[in-house]
C-alpha cells in the first residue's frame, strides 16, 4: 500500500495529502476570521492550549502552562481537553479556563472518529462555533496531528505553536522526558524562564484533609505504616501487567505489618481491585468509588505508588512520591520508558538487555522489600509540589 500511495502522490489530478491539508488550514483561517471585530487596544491577550488526550497527557502538560504563566502574567489561558479531564486542572493559577469538548481525533472516548467526523465537528459543531468566535493570539498544538493542528487553523488562531501548521520544534534525536518536549513548545514561543520538570496538581486544604481521612479508613489505620497507593489500571489491556500477577504482589505486602494499601483506579479497575482486596489485611478498595481529586489527594499523602504505567504515577510524580511501576511485554525497553515517563524517585522494571523478559511477581517483591528496607517515612522527605 506504501508503493501505491508513492505512485500517486503527484501524479495528475491528484492533491498531495500535506498540501490539502495546507489548503484547508487556511480557507479555515479566513472562514475563521471574517466579519470578526479586531482586539481591542488594552485587552488581554489570549492563548489556547489543545489537549484533548488522556489524564497523564494533560498532567504533563501542566509544566507548559506553568511556563506560560511566568513569562506573561497577563495571558489569558484557556485549556480546551475532555470534560473527563476538568477537575484535573481544578485550583491551578496557571489556568484562567477550561473549555470542554470531545473531539473525535485523539480521543479514545468517542467511537465514531476518522476524517469525516473530524471535518463535521470543526464546521459544524457547537464546540467548535464557540471556540471560533472568540480570538486566540496564541495556539498550542499538544498532539502534534494533522487534524489537531487543523482545527486551530480552522479557529483563526493568530500564531500556533507545534505541530504541522505551526511554529516547528526540534524532534529529539533520543529518548527525552516528555515534559521537556513539552517545553520546547514554551522555547518555541520565546520562553526561556522555564518550570520544575514535573506535573503541577494544586490541592486546597480541605482536599488533603480528604486524603488523609481516605488513608484513615484503612482497616487497622495507618500509624507506623508505610503508605502505598496500588495503581493496576492502564488505558489498555495490553499496558497492563497481568491482574493475577498484582495478587500476588499484593498478597505478600498484605501479610507485611508495616503497609497499609489503597487500591484505586476507574471502573475498568474495578474486578481487578476486587481480587486484590481479598488478600484480606489493611487494604482499602477505591476503584470505581474515589473521585478524581481524592485520588490525587489520596496519591499525595501516600509514601509509595505501585502500580502500571498510567496518570497515578504522574500524580505521585507532581507531589514527589517514590513509585514502582512494572511494564507488560508491550513494552520494548524499560530505560526508554523511563528516561520520556520518569521521575528520579521512580524504578521502572521492565524489559531491557540485561534482563530481556517481563519481571515476576517473585521479582517485584524482591524489588518492593528493598525499597521498604530504606524508604524514609512521608513526613521526612520535602515536600515539592504546589498547593494553594
Amino acid at each position: 500500500m506504501a508503493a501505491d500511495h508513492a505512485a500517486t502522490v503527484g501524479a495528475p489530478g491528484v492533491i498531495d495529502p500535506t498540501f490539502g491539508y495546507r489548503l484547508a488550514s487556511g480557507v479555515g483561517r479566513l472562514v475563521a476570521g471574517r466579519g470578526r471585530p479586531p482586539r481591542q487596544p488594552g485587552t488581554a491577550e489570549t492563548a489556547l492550549v489543545l489537549q484533548p488526550n488522556h489524564i497523564g497527557d494533560l498532567l504533563m502538560t501542566t509544566a507548559l502552562l506553568a511556563a506560560l504563566r511566568r513569562h506573561r502574567p497577563a495571558l489569558r489561558i484557556t485549556v480546551a481537553c475532555g470534560p473527563w479531564n476538568r477537575d484535573t486542572l481544578a485550583n491551578n493559577p496557571d489556568v484562567d479556563e477550561v473549555f470542554a469538548f470531545e473531539p473525535p481525533w485523539d480521543n479514545a472516548f468517542v467511537t465514531n472518529r476518522g476524517t469525516m467526523a473530524a471535518l463535521r465537528f470543526m464546521l459544524a459543531s457547537p464546540a467548535a462555533r464557540a471556540l471560533a468566535a472568540r480570538r486566540y493570539d496564541l495556539g498550542f498544538d499538544m498532539i502534534g496531528a494533522r487534524l489537531n493542528g487543523l482545527f486551530l487553523a480552522r479557529l483563526g488562531v493568530g500564531r500556533i505553536i507545534g505541530g504541522p501548521f505551526g511554529t516547528r520544534v526540534p524532534r529529539p534525536s533520543a529518548p527525552v522526558h516528555v515534559i521537556e518536549s513539552i517545553l520546547d513548545l514554551a522555547r518555541a514561543a520565546g520562553i526561556d524562564d522555564l518550570p520544575e520538570r514535573r506535573p503541577r496538581v494544586f490541592l486546597t486544604a480541605a482536599e488533603g484533609r480528604r486524603g488523609e481521612e481516605l488513608w484513615g479508613a484503612v482497616p487497622g489505620g495507618t500509624d507506623g505504616r508505610f503508605r502505598i497507593v496500588v495503581a493496576p489500571a492502564g488505558s489498555y489491556l495490553y499496558k497492563r501487567w497481568p491482574a493475577e500477577s498484582f495478587v500476588e504482589v499484593v498478597r505478600w505486602l498484605s501479610a507485611r505489618r508495616d503497609v497499609a494499601l489503597a487500591v484505586v483506579g476507574g471502573s475498568d479497575t474495578v474486578d481487578t481491585a476486587r481480587d486484590l482486596a481479598r488478600c484480606g489485611g489493611p487494604i482499602l478498595d477505591l476503584a470505581g468509588r474515589s473521585s478524581l481529586r481524592e485520588t490525587f489527594a489520596l496519591t499525595a499523602a501516600a509514601d509509595l505508588v505501585f502500580g502500571n504505567s498510567n496518570m497515578v504515577w504522574h500524580v505521585g510524580g507532581a507531589f514527589d512520591v517514590p513509585a514502582v511501576i512494572v511494564l507488560p511485554e508491550a513494552y520494548e525497553s524499560a530505560d526508554d520508558h523511563a528516561a520520556v515517563w520518569g521521575y528520579p524517585s521512580s524504578i521502572v522494571l521492565g524489559r531491557r538487555p540485561t534482563h530481556p523478559v517481563v519481571h515476576s511477581p517473585a521479582e517485584v517483591i524482591q524489588t518492593l522489600d528493598g525499597i521498604l528496607a530504606r524508604l524514609p517515612p512521608r513526613r521526612d522527605r520535602p515536600f515539592h509540589a504546589p498547593t494553594s
